[in-house]
């Protein structure tokens, strides 16, 4: 870490109320990172940021522990983890306030992660980087060389140790509770809140689905927020992590800690750091938003250190002296279920069972018993509570009536403690059961959610279940890289399969008669595995009549996001209203928005408010290239998009089997990203005969057909000299220049035979409706690709001798050349037996193409050409001829 000269000069400015900048860059105060010049109208406007991507200087506190960074997988084969994330506050907020101070530090795996992880809190450091975002969340990236460090609040500037508590907030300036249940963020308070230290008091934990990830709300002031677990210490799915040579290890969860699990009902003082992570694990946003703030607790009293024989030390917070934050403080614990029994106890009943159960309680501490206890259950639409039985406030009893074959029954129970606290059983999730009398019939009832809404199948993690359903393979793992099947063209019809060693046959058209299946649900998406299944003789030849014709509109709210989940849909009529969904971040999805007719009034949907097309998915691998996205044109109006729905990372997106899946005309651009061959790239030519260009092929992705041009450009400002129509009538990806066109340029240009000049060459390619240059990159930025050249040196040769020597050679022969060695020219000669096309190049001992003195069709003969090496460098080279089938090597050696 850089602890220089510097260091003196900046604690002065520091204790001014400045910053020293460790470059020269602006420096600037991280509420200018949080700042818009017009107010915010949506969660994606964040990432429009003025200031985005310019390298700035910012000097800052660090607020959260490095080593308990744990967002990213960790890969023990090298000790390595993609990124950290630090947050941190200006040194302003102790004098200016803190709204607005806040930023979070995103480091992929660098020298300056390294750096970084070497942190503590507390820590005062110069930070040079620039201003990011991943997907609507803000972030900040750190500049080669761009941490220096100031000092500490602890050891040297006590005046900013303040910063390092949480600052208390009501909720509802975070997040809003609407009256439909649903909430969002209070958008207008993002530029005060963005990536703060928060602490809510009080809140009551609810929502909780333990595991491995652990979800969970906190509730006060009449809204909520969700936790998420940025930090390993609120994760379960850590066992290890990285450790640093030199230093302590990441503060992950060891086997003493236990797993995080926090107690439903439960009342605590929750501290983290705000992120917009995407997260809303109970389907709670409201349709009009985009985005809800999360709480990152980061710390739970435990440091994990290494003595100085690397062993593991635990440290805890009030023990010994030790002082370490609590982000999870319980105040209050709700009562509890210590036994529960279910008769019968299966996931499957009959129509004519009633299902009745026991339950067992008790308070948090000896004097706090229990007042009563409710079952709340849902079949099917229908919604109803009750008080259960009890002789002695300690057993509690009741039972469910029977219900009709096909309900999903699921059911749990509140606690009431004398002291007003509520407690839950089970902690999260449900209670539940299907009934069943003989075998599902039909998709939709392992697809259909118990009350139609948001929410798991009501077969989910019950087992494995008896079926009788045909249904039609709509896309094979085979064909389209995953599987969907379908039973018939309607809502809840179709269901996303696991592709395994028995599945993995199957492809698109088979008919299947499935006998048993287990469903379970994937981060929210419903996924069946077929446990006995058969192919039937007969397949669907018409597997497009499945589709069902819908809106996007249709698909991108409730409820019918999760009606259309998994089901073969047709979007007739839409256009393009981004091709960067995820705003200034390349994530490789698109979105599409149904035009109604095109008429003008219900035509207004915009960027962000349409259906994503999805790059990827986790339940195989479609065919779709992942820059797809970044050749689609905005605007652009296709005929039909076909495709399966899937929900994640909190979106509704479609997932296409093939780029046949889409049927318009120009809705893409033609590809740019192919590879420009020869003239290599600062190639020597000496013009003694036609010049060949070669490249890539390219494609468009919309299935137009393409053509070519050779493009010639003054090296001095890239202005256009001449534009060659490609061989084939502009088809091929190749042109041959003419030997009189280039000695004719090069005539014009002044220059004699022996001289040249560099020039700058690319290729056009055009669908008939657009033409781009070849490129070297696509810029997010700008929406357009950065055009790719190659420099080229041409020089006026002289004529060349095609005259035979002799008879009709009988061989093929390439003879050394003479004389060599040579300064600077040479003679190469060589045999044709028959007439033929004849390539000779010379290349220096790297390989490098350096020259071509013929590729042109010869006569047969015995031929001597002129070779004038006086822009080489002395040294060995190779000549190369080739000639129909014939190819031949020698060396020479140039002496200067």
């Amino acid at each position: 870490m850089k602890k220089n000269l510097l260091l003196s000069i900046s604690t002065v400015l520091l204790l001014a109320g400045l910053a020293m900048p460790v470059l020269a860059q602006e420096h600037i105060s991280i509420k200018e990172l949080n700042t818009y010049p017009e107010p915010l109208e949506s969660a994606t406007d964040v990432t429009n940021h003025p200031l985005a991507d310019s390298v700035v200087t910012i000097t800052a506190v660090i607020q959260s522990y490095p080593r308990s960074s744990g967002n990213r997988s960790y890969n023990s084969s090298d000790n390595s983890i993609g990124s950290i994330q630090v947050f941190v506050i200006d040194t302003a907020a102790a004098s200016q306030g803190r709204a607005g101070m806040s930023m979070m530090i995103n480091e992929s795996f660098s020298d300056e992660m390294e750096e970084l992880e070497t942190l503590n809190r507390g820590d005062i450091v110069n930070l040079t980087g620039s201003l990011s975002f991943f997907f609507n969340g803000a972030q900040f990236g750190i500049a080669p060389d761009g941490i220096s460090y100031v000092g500490n609040v602890n050891l040297d500037y006590p005046e900013y140790a303040g910063l390092l508590e949480p600052w208390e907030v009501d909720l509802t300036e975070i997040n809003i509770a609407n009256d439909d249940g649903t909430f969002q963020m209070n958008l207008d308070n993002y530029e005060t809140y963005a990536h703060s230290y928060i602490k809510v008091s009080n809140g009551v934990i609810s929502n909780v689905s333990l595991g491995s990830r652990v979800d969970y709300s906190v509730n006060a002031d009449g809204t909520r927020i969700y936790g998420y677990d940025t930090s390993l210490r609120y994760r379960n799915d850590r066992p290890t992590y990285r450790t640093v040579e030199g230093t302590h290890d990441y503060n992950w969860r060891r086997a003493e800690d236990g797993d995080f699990e926090p107690p439903v009902g439960a009342l605590a003082n929750v501290s983290g750091f705000l992120t917009l992570s995407g997260d809303d694990p109970d389907g709670v946003l409201a349709p009009s938003a985009e985005e809800l703030w999360s709480i990152n607790p980061f710390e739970d009293g435990v440091l994990w250190r290494q003595n100085s024989a690397g062993e593991d030390i635990r440290l805890v917070d009030g023990e010994n002296g030790f002082e370490w934050p609590n982000d999870f403080e319980i105040t209050g614990l709700p009562p509890v279920a210590t036994s529960f029994t279910a008769t019968p106890d299966t996931s499957i009943v009959g129509s004519g069972v009633e299902v009745s159960f026991s339950l067992t309680a008790e308070g948090p501490v000896g004097d706090v018993g229990i007042d009563s206890v409710k079952v709340f259950y849902q079949a099917g639409t229908q919604d109803s509570s009750y008080v259960l039985d009890t002789s002695n406030n300690e057993e509690f009893t009741g039972s469910l009536p029977a219900f009709p074959e096909f309900t999903a029954v699921s059911y749990y129970f509140e606690i009431y403690s004398d002291d007003g606290l509520t407690g839950r059983y089970p902690t999260s999730g449900n209670e539940g059961f299907f009934v069943l009398d003989d075998a599902v019939n039909s998709i939709e009832l392992v697809q259909r959610t118990t009350d139609g809404g948001i929410g798991a199948s009501s077969l989910a993690d019950k087992g494995v279940v008896p079926t009788d359903i045909t249904a039609t393979v709509a896309a094979g793992a085979a064909d389209d890289g995953f599987i969907a099947i379908q039973d018939r063209a309607a809502k809840w019809s179709g269901i996303f399969v696991e592709i395994d060693d028995n599945t993995g046959i199957l492809e698109r058209g088979d008919r299947i008669q499935i006998n048993e299946l287990t469903v379970f649900e994937n981060y929210g998406l419903t996924v069946a595995t077929l446990n006995d299944f058969s192919v039937l003789d007969q397949a669907n030849t018409q597997v497009d009549t499945l589709a069902v014709s819908v809106l996007t509109q249709d698909v991108t709210s409730i409820p019918g996001i999760e009606e259309y989940e998994g089901v073969f849909l047709s979007f007739s009529d839409v256009k393009v209203t981004t091709n960067q969904a995820d705003g200034g971040s390349d994530y490789g999805e698109w979105e599409i928005g149904s035009r109604q007719g095109g008429d003008a009034s219900v035509d207004t949907l915009e960027a962000g408010e349409g259906l994503r097309i999805n790059d990827d998915f986790d339940f195989g691998s479609p065919d779709i290239s992942s820059t797809l996205n970044e050749y689609v044109k905005v605007g652009a109006q296709i005929d039909e998009v076909k495709g399966f729905l899937q929900y994640s990372f909190g979106d509704p997106k479609l997932v296409l089997r093939s780029l046949e899946d889409i049927t318009g005309d120009n809705w893409t651009y033609p590809r740019t990203d192919f590879s420009l061959e020869s003239p290599s790239d600062n190639a020597e030519v000496t013009v003694t005969s036609d010049v060949e260009a070669t490249w890539q092929a390219s494609q468009d992705f919309d299935g137009n057909n393409v053509t070519y041009e050779w493009v010639l450009y003054s090296a001095a400002d890239t202005t256009e000299i001449i534009a060659v129509t490609s061989d084939d009538e502009g088809a091929a990806a190749q042109a041959t220049l003419p030997y009189e066109t280039v000695d004719g340029l090069l005539e014009n240009l002044g220059l004699n035979e022996g001289e040249s000049e560099d020039f700058l060459w690319n290729v056009r390619i055009s669908d008939g409706a657009d033409t781009l240059a070849v490129s070297q990159g696509y810029e997010i930025e700008t929406n357009s690709f950065t055009p790719l050249y190659y420099t080229l040196t041409l020089e006026k040769g002289g004529p060349v001798s095609n005259e035979m020597e002799g008879g009709i050679p009988q061989t093929y022969d390439l003879k050394q050349n003479y004389p060599n060695p040579f300064n600077p020219t040479t003679k190469i000669t060589f045999d044709l037996p028959e007439a033929t096309q004849v390539e000779l190049h010379v290349y220096d001992m790297l390989g490098r193409r350096v020259a071509t003195i013929m590729n042109d069709r010869m006569t047969a003969g015995t031929h001597s050409l002129n070779f004038d090496a006086t822009r080489l460098a002395s040294g060995m080279y190779v000549y190369q001829i080739k000639a129909g089938s014939f190819a031949s090597t020698r060396k020479m050696m140039l002496i200067k």
